[in-house]
């Protein structure tokens, strides 16, 4: 990946003729990264979390997921229409997440929607790191 350059910026400067291949290369890291941090998010926020010699290691998954995100914002500014809808669904699981890790319960037998009332409730972690210290900072970029 580009270091220390926006991933839109260089969508713009390349050729046309090697556009195609850059289009590619970012569908295939939004599907990575946004599939990857759907499905290991909880187990990601469970070792920073509790694990028990937490200054290293912690500290450099706290810092990957940062990079992620980033690249996600990144790509979610790129023009592409497949690009588009993998961002779509990411941003949409990514915000439920936050959602039911945040409100819990509270907000869905509020609306009186039985059926989201016990989606995934049971698996949250105690200590949301990940909510509280580095996700807002990406929300705040889209």
């Amino acid at each position: 990946m580009t270091r220390d350059r926006d991933l839109t910026e260089e969508y713009l400067r390349i050729p046309e003729g090697q556009k195609e291949y850059f289009e590619i290369f970012c569908l295939q890291t939004a599907l990575f990264l946004s599939e990857f941090l759907k499905n290991q998010m909880e187990k990601i926020e469970s070792l920073i979390t509790f694990n028990e010699n937490p200054s290293d290691f912690s500290a450099n998954l706290q810092g990957a997921v940062s990079k992620a995100l980033d690249y996600i914002v990144q790509l979610s500014n790129i023009q592409l229409s497949e690009l588009f809808k993998t961002m779509m669904e990411f941003w949409h699981e990514f915000t439920y997440y936050l959602l039911i890790a945040t409100k819990g319960r509270a907000i869905f037998s509020q609306t009186g929607d039985s059926t989201l009332i016990n989606l995934q409730t049971n698996k949250l972690v105690i200590n949301p790191v990940l909510r509280v210290e580095v996700f807002p900072l990406y929300l705040d970029k889209l």
